[in-house]
């Protein structure tokens, strides 16, 4: 749901993006899940891999809107300083020497990043960015997973049926991106409250908010200007997600860098 949010996200104009993070053992299914949802998702709006620390800032085919799906990446202290100075609103630039003249290179815009990794990745700074997730490494987890992976052994029509689901999913993302990037009203906005005041995490939690709300715009209310006007279901979806990550820490994931924490 988290992830799906996310990508949601990039059709907002007013907010800052979600970035993901998920932790867990080898094995846990943590990368699994991420394959899962990049499968719904138009495979033009997305990057997989591991790169260089400026690697983003020379692809020029990068389109706004992509997601950035890192796997088991080390993260140095240059991409680091990369990821946080993408931009949301606009092109992230870059001011470099090619063949002794000055040259500029770009990261376009809006582009949420996914990291999946054994231990959380990145400074105190990179994890206060991230909404922070953990495989579910309990033994009925590893029940259920053994139990998929022999359905789909001995039914392949299941698998099948997955992957005609997703082709349709990553279609009706394509309705959705037809409709352009739009501004969302979260209208309640001046009374959300709570935690410790810490200012990423409650822009994460309204993030959630609008991405909720782009999904369902067709049956959300929208304003004379056209924004689309997030309703309270949108709410309560958002603290479907957030409040599990929020229950051991007083309402702050900033000091969540691993699971012991």
């Amino acid at each position: 749901r988290a992830l799906f949010l996310s990508y949601a996200s990039v059709f907002v104009r007013n907010c800052d993006g979600i970035n993901i993070e998920i932790t867990g053992s080898a094995g846990s299914g943590k990368t699994h899940i991420v394959k899962v949802v990049l499968k719904h998702i138009p495979k033009d709006a997305q990057i997989r891999g591991k790169m260089s620390d400026k690697a983003l800032f020379f692809m020029n085919d990068l389109k706004a809107g992509t997601i950035l799906s890192f796997d088991d990446q080390d993260l140095s202290q240059d991409l680091q300083g990369t990821i946080k100075n993408l931009n949301w609103e606009e092109p992230t630039l870059h001011y470099t020497v090619k063949q002794l003249e000055g040259a500029k290179n770009m990261i376009t815009e809006r582009c949420p990043y996914w990291n999946t990794k054994v231990e959380g990745a990145g400074d105190e700074q990179i994890q206060d960015r991230l909404l922070k997730f953990w495989a579910d490494e309990s033994e009925d987890h590893k029940r259920r997973r053994d139990e998929m992976v022999a359905r789909y052994l001995m039914h392949p029509e299941d698998k099948e049926h997955f992957d005609r689901s997703a082709k349709i999913s990553a279609e009706i993302w394509r309705i959705i991106k037809e409709e352009g990037v739009r501004n969302v009203v979260i209208p309640y906005a001046d009374r959300i409250t709570g935690g410790d005041g810490d200012v990423r995490t409650k822009n994460l939690f309204t993030a959630l908010i609008q991405a909720s709300a782009i999904i369902n715009a067709p049956i959300r209310e929208c304003t004379n200007e056209g924004y689309v006007i997030a309703s309270v279901d949108d709410l309560y979806e958002a603290i479907k997600i957030i409040n599990p990550l929020m229950r051991n820490e007083g309402g702050s994931q900033s000091k969540k860098l691993n699971r012991n924490a």
